[in-house]
């Protein structure tokens, strides 16, 4: 393992903002970012050889994985390194929620420079977007937070965006190719129609996994705290258990994984400044804040630590007890 002695220390005088900066600004490359960004630019190639052709068509990549995973961010630092993509032919938003066919038509129109001043029939907004996507040379649209498309809507409005999209990309006049990101969930959408799964690929963010990914998250956890913060790193932070805990307690999630140890570095800082050890006490405390739990909840602290699941540990917290009502004076 790599020697991760405290170089470079943060002055106290620089503050925990700083320190913040300093720390957030880093990025974790790992062969999962090499396999997307391979992956990203055959995908913009081969839209590149289907306009030139005698029947154009769009295709859609799905980025697939659970929450903080590092779907969004891997996807940014990709847009970087590909060739084919830029800010003349490519569109990026947030998908509404709640999405329905004309709330997603407004965010659209509104990145493109023409937001509704009046309300109109859906099928006049997307013939507008059609237009205006030919008009400004956009041919890839990356919707972030797609699984929003699955929220509350009804059946039928599902199927009415599925098409839209659909349509989207079978234009042959200007055919546009789109990028989803989000939860599992997303592959439900682009299962439920043959047509659209045969245009579509996944990229799959698979969860970490113990052991398999322990070395990574040590290696990760220890650049963060003593090369990123230049801070004293305790020994049982290097523990295979630990290491185990942090991957429960990030639910799986990369992306969650290095939040996770980033807040506590800024908490132990935050309680000693630049000279404080981040130990094991320092990523509870910040469990407890994000979760809201009891130390019996703590996957940091408790002993039965594999039987707790993230998710349900604010339910376990103590709930207060209910004030008993005084009953009212009869006649």
């Amino acid at each position: 393992m790599t020697n991760y002695t405290a170089s470079s220390p943060v002055k106290t005088a620089c503050g925990r903002t700083a320190l913040a900066a300093r720390i957030v600004d880093k990025y974790f490359s790992t062969d999962r970012d090499d396999r997307f960004r391979q992956v990203l630019q055959d995908f913009i190639d081969d839209m590149s050889v289907a306009v030139a052709s005698q029947h154009p068509e769009g295709r859609m990549l799905a980025l697939v994985g659970g929450s903080g995973a590092g779907k969004t961010l891997t996807m940014e630092k990709a847009i970087k390194h590909v060739n084919g993509l830029d800010d003349s032919n490519f569109l990026r938003l947030t998908t509404p929620s709640p999405c329905t066919l004309k709330q997603l038509g407004r965010v659209v129109l509104e990145r493109l420079g023409y937001p509704l001043q009046r309300e109109l029939a859906d099928h006049r907004i997307w013939e507008m977007i059609r237009y205006h996507l030919k008009e400004h040379g956009v041919r890839f649209i990356w919707l972030d937070e797609a699984h929003h498309i699955l929220g509350r809507g009804s059946d039928s409005e599902l199927t009415k965006l599925r098409d839209v999209l659909k349509s989207t990309m079978q234009q042959r006049e200007w055919a546009v190719s789109l990028i989803l990101s989000g939860l599992p969930v997303l592959s439900a959408f682009i299962s439920g129609d043959r047509q659209v799964e045969r245009r579509s690929q996944t990229f799959r963010f698979q969860p970490l996994a113990f052991p398999d990914d322990v070395d990574l998250v040590r290696e990760i956890a220890y650049e963060i705290v003593a090369n990123h913060a230049g801070m004293a790193v305790h020994d049982e932070i290097g523990t295979d258990e630990f290491i185990h805990r942090l991957i429960v307690a990030s639910e799986w999630g990369l992306g969650s994984a290095i939040t996770l140890v980033r807040r506590a570095v800024l908490f132990a800082y935050s309680q000693a400044g630049a000279d404080a050890v981040v130990g094991v006490e320092h990523f509870a405390e910040i469990y407890a804040e994000e979760r809201d739990c009891s130390a019996d909840s703590n996957i940091f602290f408790a002993a039965d630590w594999q039987e707790i699941v993230p998710s349900n540990s604010r339910l376990d917290a103590a709930l207060p007890a209910r004030p008993k009502r005084k009953r009212g004076k009869t006649a």
